[in-house]
This record gives C-alpha cells, structure tokens and sequence, in this order.
C-alpha cells in the first residue's frame, strides 16, 4: 500500500494499523524536519504527535489529486508549527498586571483640587499676553515644537522660544500660591 492508500483507509474505516504504519514512517521524518527549522527536539516530537493526530482525525480531508500524502502531512506539521510560534509570541494575559486593572476613581477632595486648578491655569493663561497664550497653547496643547511653531507663525525660532519662557515664567508666578 502507498501512502495515500494508507490515508484513504483511515478515512474509510479508521484503519489503526494503517495509522501505525504511516506514523512509524512520518513522525520521525517530521521531527527532523521541525528541527531543521529551529524547533527544539522536546517541541519538534510535540509538534509532530500533534500533526499526525491531525492527519488521523482529518483523513476525509485528504485528496490525492491536489497532493501526495507526504506533502499533505509535511504541510499540516508546518502549518502547526507555524500556530505554535504564534501562540507563543503572543503571551496569554496576566488579569493581575497592573496595567491591566483599572485605576481607582480619585478621592472626591483630589477631584475638586484638580478643578480648582484647571481654573486656575485658565485664568492664569488669561492674563497672559495673547501672542504668548497662543504659543504656549500650540506647544503644549497642540504638542508643537517651537521649529514647527516658528515655521507656522512666521516668527524667528528665537522669538518663539523667549516667548515662551517668558509665558511659563508668568505662569509659574501665578500659580507659585497654589498646591
């Protein structure tokens, strides 16, 4: 019997001697050929097993016009391969990572205080002159380097970064009081 013969008996009538005859032949064959492709021997015998199990199980499947039985079976073995890289590139999550659990809501008194000094920023960035209120909100609001915003305004890269200085100096004043 031909290989193919032997798949088309475990597909027909779950030929277990047939089985045992194509494993003896490809499991080791398959774990060569895992570990030439930088498989551990312990993961090529895993990955192997589990490619033949999907030979023994999907046998219906197989179809000797479209392959041979070794290309068949050599391509479910990559093909498992190929998932087992996967899932182990993309690690299972850990529910307690600290990332991964939700920040606690602030205490009511650090809500009001974060209020209270948004407010105050505000009205600090109000007394300020309005071409340095405009160049701190496009440095820090709308995360403009000053070469973006020298080049956007038309104003010397210099200009922009002593107004600036000058803005956040006023700003420290104003809020120098505040906690």
């Amino acid at each position: 019997m031909t290989h193919d013969d032997l798949i088309e008996a475990i597909a027909a009538r779950r030929d277990k001697d047939a089985f045992r005859h194509l494993f003896e032949h490809f499991a080791p064959r398959l774990k060569s050929y895992l570990m030439r492709l930088g498989a551990e021997p312990t993961v090529a015998e895993d990955v192997a097993q589990e490619a033949m199990v999907m030979v023994w199980r999907k046998a219906e499947s197989f179809d000797r016009r479209q392959a041979g039985a070794s290309t068949w079976i050599f391509t479910i073995a990559r093909n498992k391969r190929i998932d087992r890289l996967r899932r182990e590139k993309r690690p299972e999550l850990d529910p307690h990572d600290p990332a991964l659990v939700p920040s606690e809501e602030p205490a009511p008194d650090r809500t009001l205080q974060n209020v209270q000094a948004g407010r105050r920023v505000a009205a600090a960035m109000r007394a300020l002159p309005e071409e340095q209120a405009e160049l701190v909100r496009r440095a820090y609001f709308e995360d403009l380097s000053h070469s973006q915003i020298a080049e956007e305004s038309g104003l010397p890269l210099g200009t922009v970064k002593s107004r600036i200085r000058l803005a956040l100096a006023r700003l420290r004043h104003e809020m120098k009081d505040f906690e």
